[in-house]
């Protein structure tokens, strides 16, 4: 007997505000897991004003193959588990693209309600899109929404209920006279037959038989389906493709965009005048994709982003600094007690201080990223990298997951299992953690402010440069060498500019600097206390001395870093405790320097200009944090390369960092 408890599917193909919509229809009743043997995140939610209905948000997809973990997910999950009713978002200014995937679901005999997306754009592009006549026509429910604004999610989410007790309907389109008596006989054998697939349209499953679909093929076989059965469809493929001179896959596909477009053209209203004007996003593109002004367009821009980190959140980093340092001597004068002076002054105030004084300076990075992702301009990025990506055997498509590192690894890590190929995807996920992520930031603005006042954005542009030619290079390696194999093709959607909403910028700007905040109050607290303690041991010693236990521990490791610059057990101890979490490099240095004047002081007296770029590029490079490496673990499904990620990255931060120093020496530098 079927469970009475009702399920709503989301789809959507991608950038067409699926997740926005989900939130809206969800809010606080997230759960977020993995789907069942893949590591696809999977996230459910009660359907607003109906607790008693789950809301399942589908990974993005264009259509229903299996090119990826994603699109294999959402077809295996309709496939399979047949939701109750479907809630198919669509950008209203990308109708005849979004409906192909909406057509498929009719053929499937879903309940489907459309959440008419983006209508915004739409009217900016000089069109419009009348939601009631999509209605009419396809014969299903279909709400207008604006998913930032939480417009038309009630009606929505209404909609949905309903649907979910509506008897199944399935679209019929006609494929035309050569294909029709064929699809016809499939048909009628596979209901002879009594041939079926989780109360899939027999209709749908003879489409799929005749469109050569390996999976259905498989399938029907334990359903009843013989040898002399599928002889019989592959003889009506044979013949057919011998008709229209192409593979029937991509007939079917003609006949559906030709009923899609007999659906826009009753329900886009185009509005052009006489110069038949190219529209905005167009024209931008024109520029910004320019073969020649791309890349100086998109270190220009980088540049901008570090101004602004640099230039507002300077201003409010040395502000909380100046706090935190009155604060320290109050309260040092305030504690008589010496130990917890100590912990307080030096460990607190000392170690997690030296880490939120940069707070301004993260979040404005992530807001500025924000207002780049939420423009659009964001995934041009994959597009300009494209020929040279695929020049080194990768597809362009592999710089997304970079681009998502530059906020954090591990979520770009997750975001591989989008690539078809699995070479891509070891690949991608190998050279990931040599994008610079928003945790190194607070050792490149800790030594650029004291070593290269003015300079800062050049000095932490050249790093994030120097991780990307790095990830490329090492790319090209891994593939001669470890993952041989063809990319697949790519093509890359450019999703229309839009202007940012202040709301929509501050939500992901918090969700990305919280986890900084969550960091500094789990991660990194507990590992300024051990710190801190290990300073301290044995009793008697004098605070982060060299005799002190964790100076004992630097000292130890102190020669492997001689040739680069930074021989000191206090450098050294930082980069051990930065494999925990790359922001406590900067608390480490923080909790073990005790020199009047704070954290920059000691980096002033203790450090060169050289010294401190070579050993930025050492934390650019070397081994992950733990975050990252139980990422790889995870989507690699092996600890092989993870242990290989370990080692090869710190080799490889070894000897770039060893060339950059004694390269500058040699120029007189050191």
């Amino acid at each position: 007997m079927r469970d009475t408890h009702k399920r709503v599917a989301l789809i959507g193909n991608p950038n067409a505000g699926k997740t926005t919509i989900f939130n809206a229809l969800t809010g606080s009743t997230q759960h977020t897991g993995n789907w069942p043997g893949v590591t696809v995140e999977k996230k459910t939610g009660k359907l607003l004003q109906h607790k008693d209905v789950e809301v399942i948000d589908l990974p993005g997809t264009y259509s229903l193959g299996a090119y990826s973990e994603d699109e294999a997910v959402t077809k295996t999950y309709l496939l399979h588990e047949k939701p109750d009713a479907v809630i198919d978002v669509l950008d209203g200014s990308n109708l005849k693209r979004n409906l192909y995937l909406t057509v498929l679901l009719m053929e499937m005999g879903e309940n489907v309600v459309l959440a008419v997306n983006m209508l915004d754009s739409a009217r900016r592009r000089n069109a419009d899109v009348n939601v009631s006549k999509l209605s009419e026509i396809l014969g299903m429910p279909a709400v207008p929404t604006v998913g930032i604004k939480s417009a038309g999610m009630k009606e929505l989410a209404d909609a949905a209920y309903q649907m979910c007790n509506r008897e199944r309907r399935y679209l019929r389109i006609d494929y035309g006279n050569e294909v029709e008596p064929h699809l016809q006989r499939i048909e009628q054998l596979l209901s002879d037959r009594g041939i079926t697939l989780n109360e899939l349209p027999a209709r749908f499953l003879a489409i799929r038989l005749l469109e050569g679909n390996a999976e259905i093929f498989e399938l029907l076989r334990k359903q009843g389906l013989t040898p002399e059965d599928e002889n019989g469809i592959l003889n009506d493929i044979r013949h057919l493709e011998s008709i229209f001179k192409e593979d029937m896959e991509s007939v079917m596909i003609e006949q559906r965009y030709g009923y899609i477009e007999g659906v826009v053209k009753q329900v886009v209203i185009k509005q052009t005048d006489i110069e038949q004007r190219i529209n905005v996003s167009d024209r931008i593109d024109r520029v910004v994709l320019n073969k020649y002004l791309s890349v100086p367009i998109f270190l220009l821009i980088m540049f901008a982003m570090f101004q602004v980190t640099f230039g507002i959140g300077g201003v409010l980093a040395d502000g909380l600094e100046g706090f935190l340092a009155f604060l320290g001597d109050m309260l040092g004068g305030f504690i008589t007690e010496p130990l917890l002076a100590s912990f307080i002054v030096e460990g607190m105030i000392g170690g997690l201080g030296s880490i939120l004084v940069f707070i301004p300076n993260i979040f404005l990075l992530f807001l500025v990223m924000a207002f780049l992702e939420d423009s659009g301009y964001m995934a041009r990025g994959a597009y300009i990298m494209d020929r040279f990506m695929r020049s080194l055997g990768l597809q362009g498509k592999a710089f997304i997951p970079m681009l998502t590192g530059f906020g954090c690894n591990v979520p770009g890590i997750m975001a591989t299992r989008t690539l078809e190929s699995k070479s891509d995807r070891m690949v991608t996920m190998l050279i990931n953690p040599l994008v610079s992520c928003g945790a190194r930031l607070p050792i490149y603005v800790l030594f650029a402010s004291v070593f290269f006042r003015g300079h800062e954005s050049l000095v932490i542009i050249s790093l994030y440069l120097l991780g990307i030619i790095l990830a490329v290079l090492m790319a090209k390696v891994f593939k001669e060498l470890l993952f041989k194999g063809e990319s697949t093709p790519f093509v890359m959607e450019l999703p229309p500019y839009r202007v940012p909403t202040a709301k929509g910028m501050v939500i992901h700007m918090w969700d990305r600097g919280s986890e900084f905040l969550k960091k500094a109050g789990t991660i990194i607290f507990a590992v300024v206390i051990l710190i801190w303690v290990l300073s301290n041991l044995p009793w008697g010693v004098e605070y982060a001395s060299q005799e002190s236990l964790i100076g004992r521990l630097g000292t130890f490791m102190a020669p492997l870093y001689r040739p680069l610059g930074f021989g000191t057990w206090e450098a050294a101890t930082a980069l051990l405790f930065g494999i925990v979490a790359k922001e406590v490099v900067v608390a480490t240095l923080g909790t073990v320097y005790v020199v009047e004047g704070g954290l920059t002081a000691a980096v002033s007296m203790y450090w060169t200009p050289l010294s401190a770029y070579a050993f930025m590029v050492m934390t650019l490079i070397y081994t992950p944090c733990v975050a990252v490496l139980a990422a790889i673990r995870k989507e690699s499904g092996t600890w092989r390369w993870m242990f290989f990620s370990v080692v090869y990255s710190f080799g490889l931060a070894w000897v770039v960092s060893f060339l950059v120093y004694q390269a500058g020496r040699l120029l007189g530098l050191g």
